[in-house]
């Protein structure tokens, strides 16, 4: 608190009335000696006499104008009248919405003028009244809501032009030799440190229900998360860290609609967790404000009030009540890490993944992975309380294969698409609800915004490719496996006459991912999504969408049917090529480059031969060829399916050409990094 020069003698017999201090309360007595209490602004009159800051105390009355919350922070004044005449207090400068009113000294119950400053300018209220001489005054200075902060207090009289500056004031004979009034222990008061903050929801009704009405100290607007969706939330960052030790709320609306079941959670270094004696439940509609003591301080940065319930949910006011923390920073983290766990979310829940040294140094980051399971898979036990026995994808090789989960660098998140109760039917991961999911995670985990991957399979690949065009420019890869490209509006895939590649409304086209780099793969004989759907991607990437970097690479599995997933994400090459990944990156990796396969021209055969012998080769500019397969693609109808002899090396001998018409057979490379290319070759047989 800083006061004007000169003040320091009157000002020492500074008392407050109805003001309550930690370890001590003002009392309603005397000052020391013989100095009457009205004089403890004595008759101070200036342009500024008395510069202070609310937010230090608490004040358990309430002025009679303005919305001033219970127990807002406040500050009082006694001030004598120095003569008769009309006087003029008001306050400038006030970094709040000052509430101003001036009572009669004794008991402080009769007001003479209250003002809450909405006529004026920010920061200004002001009263005028006609005092006779020697007459004492309560001065009270308060916020709109729970606001706080520093102000100016000037007393004028109206019957001279100019008041005199403080420091030209006379200070009354009286205070001359007064003594400096007992004090309790000196310590901090706990204030609403979220007065004011920023606020944050991810999902919000309309503009006049925002997340940030909950910290304006305004108990009569509010948020609404309009989405009805269990586990909805509101998040105020404090910005510092305070030691809290009571949450204050008001709830629903002004005349009902409070939420039952709710929590508050704090964030904890990298991850939020719940403060266990804030958790709510069964609280009654009708019952709009709750107060949440702590037991012990809770140092922390950002808090979230949650509604656990599949509601609507409203809150008015979000009251944090804690002082500046005197640790540099918050404890270390305790994020549950090295193993994965359940998390609930407004969007998805999901299986979370934090590698096991998360804890270990609070302001690093890790590359986070997005893993969606199939239309028929799951992560989660249907009442979301645990991990699934048989999760699927990513998940599946982090719960069975400890070594491999005890050295994964990555944060990883895998959605559960179905709803609580459901274990049968299809589930297709939508595309709101994904991007809700997105910005829950980004907000949730200390992450490395240059290396964030998505991957899925099956059906999760499938949205996977349109949330992967939504989202291009903040991904640093997309490995989609057994999927095509089907989600992804015809509106996202438009070409012109010319070929060039038309944006949707939003600026969004499949050939957005063309620099993106990508890891297709898929099974050759998947009898449920068949493999042309990520050839036809390829066909995007290297063709349709003109010159550009070719960062597409696909791998595909000779033989192998729908689940090649398991297959996928057993293979550690796919973590050595994604890690590489860095967004935004100009130039491919130096590995991983694509192989070359080639084969000849078509081989002609004439009845009576039924047998056929064809020949490929390939390259490969960054490793060595590890693998050759040779597949059916087609033979005349009605014949029966050839004999493949020698179908793993690059001569194929096929047998049992007996029908007249062209046979095409596909020679697939694999390079020793996985990466896959393939030829086709036609054999013709002729009749006699």
């Amino acid at each position: 608190m800083q006061r004007s020069p000169g003040a320091g003698a009157i000002l020492a017999g500074l008392v407050t009335l109805g003001l309550l201090m930690t370890g001590c309360e003002a009392q309603d007595t005397p000052l020391p000696g013989d100095a009457p209490l009205g004089e403890a602004l004595g008759s101070l009159l200036g342009t500024v006499v008395d510069s202070d800051d609310t937010c230090r105390l608490v004040s358990t009355l309430r002025p009679t104008c303005g919305a001033v919350a219970h127990k807002a922070p406040g500050v009082s004044y006694v001030w004598r009248a120095p003569s008769s005449d009309t006087f003029t207090f008001s306050t400038s400068d006030a970094r709040f919405a000052p509430v101003l009113e001036v009572r009669r000294e004794e008991g402080a119950a009769t007001s003479l003028g209250c003002d809450d400053g909405a006529s004026r300018g920010t920061g200004e209220a002001s009263v005028s009244l006609a005092l006779e001489v020697g007459q004492a005054v309560r001065i009270f200075v308060q916020g709109q809501g729970s606001s706080c902060g520093l102000f100016n207090l000037h007393i004028r009289a109206g019957s001279q032009p100019e008041a005199p500056d403080l420091k030209d004031a006379p200070l009354p004979d009286a205070t001359a030799d007064r003594e400096e009034p007992a004090k309790g222990p000196t310590q901090l008061l706990a204030v609403d440190v979220a007065l004011g903050k920023p606020a944050s929801s991810i999902t919000e009704y309309d503009a006049s229900s925002t997340a940030a009405l909950v910290t304006d100290g305004d108990p009569a607007t509010g948020w609404n998360s309009g989405t009805v969706r269990p586990h909805v939330y509101v998040e105020v960052d404090l910005q510092g860290f305070y030691a809290i030790s009571e949450f204050q709320l008001a709830l629903g609306t002004t005349t009902g609609s409070a939420p039952a079941n709710f929590q508050i959670q704090h964030y904890a270094q990298g991850c939020w967790q719940t403060v266990p004696e804030t958790v709510v439940t069964g609280n009654t509609a009708g019952t709009l404000t709750r107060t949440l003591p702590l037991s012990t301080p809770l140092v922390t940065r950002k808090v979230r009030f949650v509604c656990t319930d599949k509601v609507s949910c409203r809150l008015r006011t979000f009251s944090v009540m804690g002082e500046p923390s005197t640790e540099a920073q918050a404890p270390a983290p305790t994020c549950t890490a090295g193993t994965q766990s359940v998390k609930r979310s407004p969007s998805y829940d999901f299986l979370q993944f934090l590698p096991a040294t998360y804890n270990q140094d609070p302001q690093a980051k890790f590359p986070l992975v997005i893993a969606l399971h199939g239309i028929g898979g799951t992560q989660l036990t249907p009442d979301r309380t645990g991990m699934s026995t048989s999760p699927e994808g990513l998940s599946r090789r982090l719960k069975n294969d400890a070594t491999f989960a005890s050295t994964f660098p990555a944060i990883v998140v895998s959605p559960h698409c179905r709803e609580i109760g459901a274990t049968t039917g299809d589930c297709w991961f939508t595309q709101d609800r994904l991007d809700r999911l997105w910005k829950d995670v980004l907000a949730s985990y200390r992450i490395d915004p240059e290396r964030i991957y998505l991957t899925g399979l099956s059906g999760g690949g499938i949205r996977g490719h349109q949330f992967a065009v939504n989202h291009s420019t903040e991904l640093a890869a997309f490995v989609p496996i057994c999927a095509n490209t089907s989600s992804v509006p015809s509106t996202q895939k438009a070409f012109d006459t010319a070929g060039n590649p038309i944006p949707d409304t939003n600026g969004r086209h499949i050939c957005d991912l063309q620099g993106l780099p990508v890891w297709l793969r898929h099974g050759t004989s998947d009898p449920t999504v068949n493999y042309s759907g990520s050839l036809a991607f390829k066909d995007y990437m290297d063709v349709k969408c003109g010159a550009g970097p070719r960062k597409a690479v696909m791998t595909l599995y000779a033989g192998a049917t729908h689940n090649v997933w398991d297959t996928t994400y057993n293979d550690n090459r796919l973590y050595t090529w994604l890690f590489a990944q860095h967004r935004g990156s100009a130039s491919e990796p130096a590995t991983f480059l694509e192989p070359t396969a080639k084969t000849g021209t078509t081989v002609t055969i004439t009845q009576p031969a039924s047998t056929a012998t064809v020949t490929g080769s390939g390259t490969d500019p960054d490793g060595t060829l590890a693998k050759w397969n040779w597949i059916e693609l087609s033979r005349p109808a009605g014949a029966a399916a050839p004999t493949l002899t020698n179908a793993n090396t690059p001569t194929l001998t096929a047998s049992g050409l007996t029908t007249a018409g062209t046979y095409k057979f596909r020679f697939i490379v694999t390079d020793n990094h996985g990466v896959t290319d393939f030829a086709d070759q036609s054999v013709f047989v002729r009749a006699p």
